[in-house]
């Protein structure tokens, strides 16, 4: 089966020690830094995945973000533990074959 591999760019603001974020099979492999950017390759196989952001404070991301495919989520994410988003993995976001 096919794998669909791109980039997952995050960006933080206040508290970034606190986010954490899956796609499908794909987990935050890092801890992250206040008012900083990361990136981070997923493979996953095409089709229907969901996002999920992580606060673990349980205050939303402060203005943080996900980018995948040129598409921000989780922007706003403003209150609360967690916030999902299904993401179709499709040609938008394809980089490469794993």
């Amino acid at each position: 089966m096919a794998v669909e591999c791109f980039d997952v760019m995050l960006s933080t603001n206040s508290y970034g020690n606190e986010n954490s974020w899956s796609l499908g099979s794909c987990t935050s492999s890092q801890a992250y830094t206040a008012n900083s950017f990361f990136s981070q390759q997923c493979c996953v196989s095409p089709g229907d995945h969901t996002l999920t952001c992580r606060d673990s404070y349980g205050d939303g991301w402060h203005g943080g973000f996900i980018e995948i495919g040129g598409k921000r989520y989780c922007e706003d994410f403003t209150s609360g533990g967690e916030q999902t988003t299904i993401i179709s993995t499709g040609e938008h976001l394809y980089v490469g074959y794993c």
